[in-house]
């Protein structure tokens, strides 16, 4: 069995596929884990932009959003997102000034080229 199904837009969880037990009735994921969840809520609210991403399962499932936000061109596409994603990696700085007074604005230095 499929840990996910897409048809006609609606996307179909077991629980093994999204990892928990709370949000669930019977076999499937409720109403409230499939709705109401903080990527999607913000996918919701973001509906009033020109230029929204339509709605697809690469937001239900969070973890696969950065890379569909890429293939629908919210990011920037002269890289790869492999290069996108290497170049956005902050662990180095973060640890580098773990202790800093200036630690969130170490973080938030530009780390991908102009």
């Amino acid at each position: 069995m499929s840990d996910f199904v897409e048809r006609d837009g609606e996307v179909n969880l077991t629980k093994k596929a999204a990892g928990t037990r709370t949000h669930f009735s019977g076999d499937h994921l409720g109403f409230q884990a499939r709705d109401y969840h903080c990527t999607n809520v913000i996918w919701m609210h973001t509906r009033l932009n020109p230029g929204q991403v339509p709605f697809s399962w690469k937001i239900l499932l969070s973890g696969f959003t950065p890379a569909y936000l890429h293939e629908q061109r919210k990011f920037d596409t002269n890289i790869s997102f492999e290069e996108l994603q290497r170049l956005s990696h902050i662990n180095e700085v973060a640890l580098q000034g773990d202790q800093a007074a200036d630690f969130s604005g170490r973080i938030r230095v530009r780390l991908l080229p102009l």
